[in-house]
């Protein structure tokens, strides 16, 4: 076999697997960026501030917009767990 054609399959291996390493470092970025305290806060915040709902009082608001972003955000990791395992 020559070693040309060794190398060239090493490269292409390595090149399909860049494309997965990639994918996984992304969503890592994006569990570990909704995991932070920081980001929850400021993005709820942004959202509190845009929604204004009459019948209840903003601290109640806040609290709901809060919930609803760790639940999304939970099943929202779920399905990028899911991803890096394919």
């Amino acid at each position: 076999m020559n070693i040309f054609f060794v190398i060239s399959i090493i490269k292409v291996y390595n090149m399909s697997n860049t494309g997965e390493v990639l994918k996984n470092e992304m969503i890592n970025t994006l569990i570990d960026l909704l995991q932070e305290d920081g980001f929850r806060n400021d993005l709820t915040k942004a959202i509190n501030d845009d929604i204004d709902i009459p019948i209840i009082n903003e601290k109640t608001e806040k609290k709901v917009i809060k919930k609803l972003f760790d639940v999304m955000s939970k099943e929202v990791i779920k399905v990028l767990g899911k991803m890096k395992e394919e």
